[in-house]
């Protein structure tokens, strides 16, 4: 979008805003990271076009989602919703006479429901000329989801010309925010809210408590439960979806997938807690990435999701328990992963080595034990909570493309638009998983994933195949490289050794 361009717009639209606003509001939503735009107030003026126009600048795929949204005066009601779809049909047709209707596109405009349950992390709020009373309580009821280090811009000429400036004064007393700058009415901020005081990491008590009643009245233990919950489960409250990880089931393609959708606060240059071994392996931080866990719902939301009362399409990915054994073998045990205890006895890195008789005997002395702590070993019907958690469906791996055609198309039911695309990440090469297994040990995988193969549909005899079972030893090549590898790994586990002991 020319600066031509955007102030050929400008004057098709109502408003009173100086060149130089226009420019620092463009520049405000085009520098904004970690969370959505959000303007208290109509589309259809300069402001609001000086905002998009700086979203739309931003790449697609990391583009923030754009707001506007009716103040509501202290008494909590809005102050003129209903002229909220007028003013979004006059964007569409005053950018349509200039071909950028694209612009209008880029706008949302969300419903009283979805602003009960907003769960998004604002990083660029900006308030219009309100009175006093109307601006504070926009920045009140707003201030819970700005992101840390959020921008918060004033504009505009109120009837009380100093309302503006005298609400900054009080909010930087206040300790909410700090002035940054002023282009004429224009006064650009600073949140200093602490990311203890968001919304998303609010206190999880009784949320907490209701899960646990409702893991022991299923005979699960409520322990097991809510650690999941806090790791594995991710909601969206604008799309209405409910996703719980499965280890080695597609999980890190999920995960770049619904942040490059639901564009959450990432904060994934912080020191890790969990010990990667890539940079793009730092998607699993969870804590880091601000979108709602289910603990994060209030309390009869969540009864209404367990009841299966609620429209939260749940859904969850399960693998062959075959394959995503090996899978989790060979990229985890004998690539010596940090915290991976003994893994060096079954890395068959040596020149030769037997692969499949190295498996065979991690499959006999080792699975029960590792299956029991680390959830990529362990068996996913225990990780996914079946009697608990009613699910729309669960998907299996094999058929990605299914669930992905399914998943995009309900998304769009949702209104989605620049949907990001299913990337293969985290494979790891190795040959064919059914050449790991013989007559011993698959029995020994069927009987400790048992409830996988019942629960999900998978043939136990799926590892057999045709014809006498070629060689599975390590090459050279292999070997090198692997010990290479290991090399690395455990130098990187040295490193995190000592993080912890500055810690």
């Amino acid at each position: 979008m020319t600066q031509v361009r955007l102030n050929q717009l400008l004057e098709l639209l109502p408003g009173h805003l100086a060149d130089e606003e226009a420019v620092q509001l463009f520049r405000s939503a085009a520098e904004a990271r970690g969370g959505c735009v959000v303007k208290v107030g109509v589309c259809f003026n300069q402001a609001a076009v000086a905002l998009v126009v700086g979203v739309a600048a931003h790449e697609e795929r990391v583009r923030p989602k754009f707001f506007c949204v009716e103040p509501k005066v202290p008494s909590g009601e809005l102050t003129c919703a209903s002229h909220g779809l007028e003013a979004y049909h006059a964007l569409r047709q005053t950018t349509q006479q200039l071909n950028c209707e694209m612009l209008a596109d880029l706008v949302r405009l969300p419903s009283e429901d979805e602003l009960a349950t907003w769960g998004e992390p604002v990083s660029l709020l900006c308030i219009g000329p309100r009175e006093y009373d109307v601006m504070r309580a926009s920045f009140k009821a707003w201030k819970p989801f700005l992101a840390p280090d959020a921008s918060v811009v004033f504009y505009g000429v109120t009837a009380d010309s100093g309302a503006s400036q005298r609400l900054i004064v009080e909010l930087e007393r206040e300790g909410a925010l700090k002035r940054n700058g002023q282009v004429r009415d224009t006064f650009i901020c600073r949140s200093k809210s602490a990311p203890s005081e968001t919304k998303l990491s609010r206190d999880r008590k009784a949320a907490s408590d209701l899960v646990a009643e409702l893991a022991r009245a299923r005979g699960l233990e409520p322990g097991d439960v809510l650690d999941r919950l806090a790791h594995s489960s991710f909601v969206s409250p604008t799309y209405r979806y409910l996703y719980i990880e499965t280890a080695k089931c597609a999980c890190t393609s999920m995960k770049y997938f619904i942040t490059e959708l639901e564009k959450p606060i990432c904060e994934l240059s912080r020191k890790p807690y969990l010990r990667e071994t890539r940079r793009s392996m730092l998607i699993h931080q969870r804590n880091y990435i601000g979108l709602p866990t289910l603990l994060d719902l209030q309390p009869g939301e969540i009864r209404e999701i367990v009841s299966g009362n609620s429209d939260y399409f749940i859904f969850g990915l399960v693998r062959n328990p075959f394959s995503r054994l090996v899978s989790a073998f060979e990229s985890k045990v004998r690539l010596v992963e940090p915290g991976f205890e003994n893994g060096p006895r079954w890395t068959a890195a040596e020149i030769g080595t037997d692969i499949r008789a190295t498996f065979a005997d991690f499959v006999a002395r080792q699975l029960k034990s590792l299956g029991a702590k680390e959830h990529h070993f362990a068996t996913q019907y225990r990780l996914l909570f079946q009697h608990l958690m009613p699910y729309t469906k669960i998907f299996q791996v094999e058929r990605f493309a299914e669930f992905e055609k399914f998943f995009l198309s309900y998304l769009k039911a949702y209104d989605a638009t620049n949907l990001p695309r299913f990337k293969d990440r985290n494979r790891t090469l190795y040959p064919d998983w059914r050449l790991y297994y013989d007559e011993a040990t698959a029995s020994r995988a069927q009987e400790y994933y048992r409830e996988d193969f019942e629960a999900f549909g998978y043939d136990p005899n799926s590892w057999r195949v045709d014809g006498e079972l070629p060689d599975l030893r390590t090459s050279p090549e292999e070997s090198y490289w692997r010990k290479e590898l290991i090399d690395r790994n455990e130098m990187i586990e040295f490193l995190y050794e000592l993080l912890a002991r500055r810690a």
